[in-house]
């Protein structure tokens, strides 16, 4: 789940994905901000493969409709 509201975010800002393994592992994912958008709902990078890893958050905009996207993207930093 995300912590924040991505209208919050800013380029720069740091979003952390923590996962927890069958085991009880917990690894931490660590992710920068570099992309802040409003876009269409089929623009092409919202689903494109990156060639270094990337997260691509996004969501309705504005919230409750179906018009646009806020997407957010992220480079792996850790």
């Amino acid at each position: 789940y995300v912590v924040a509201e991505m209208k919050n975010f800013n380029i720069g800002d740091e979003i952390v994905v923590t996962a927890i393994q069958n085991n009880g592992k917990v690894l931490n994912y660590k992710y920068v901000i570099s992309v802040k958008e409003i876009v269409t709902p089929d623009d092409a990078r919202i689903f494109e493969q990156t060639e270094k890893p990337t997260l691509t958050v996004t969501t309705c905009w504005p919230l409750g409709t179906n018009w646009k996207r806020l997407m957010v993207q992220a480079d792996f930093v850790q």
